[in-house]
């Protein structure tokens, strides 16, 4: 599947994975120190590549002490950075965010709710094939 971010760079999605934020939280209520932990611990599949990964850490929040219900994970490519000479280069990157549950919502769209504004360039890398 091909996005279009913001700054107008089209990326695949290679592969993408979700999971409840609380997934591990089998009694009490979240704290600050539960949901530091959570968001320290936050990283992707092992089975994905072994590449840079970002999490975006803004608007994580429900409330206070309450973060956003849903991880998502996606690991994205596109062509190479800087268009280097290399005609087998690309690039890459895994994204984390939490967002709300939208079971109602197209999956394309919470790619593009999560992703969209993302910044490519300042955090993706190239790689060869």
């Amino acid at each position: 599947m091909n996005l279009l971010l913001q700054s107008g760079k089209e990326v695949t999605l290679e592969a993408y994975h979700c999971t409840p934020t609380y997934a591990g939280l089998l009694f009490g209520n979240p704290t600050k120190k539960i949901n530091e932990n959570i968001i320290n611990n936050l990283t992707y599949p092992i089975e994905w590549a072994k590449t840079i990964c970002i999490v975006k850490e803004t608007d994580m929040y429900v409330s206070d002490n309450i973060l956003k219900p849903v991880i998502n994970c996606a690991w994205l490519s596109s062509d190479a950075i800087d268009l280097i000479d290399e005609p087998l280069s690309r690039s890459n990157i895994i994204v984390i965010w939490l967002s709300d549950e939208q079971p109602d919502k197209p999956f394309r769209k919470i790619l593009v709710d999560g992703i969209g504004d993302f910044d490519w360039n300042r955090y993706a890398e190239n790689y060869w094939i």
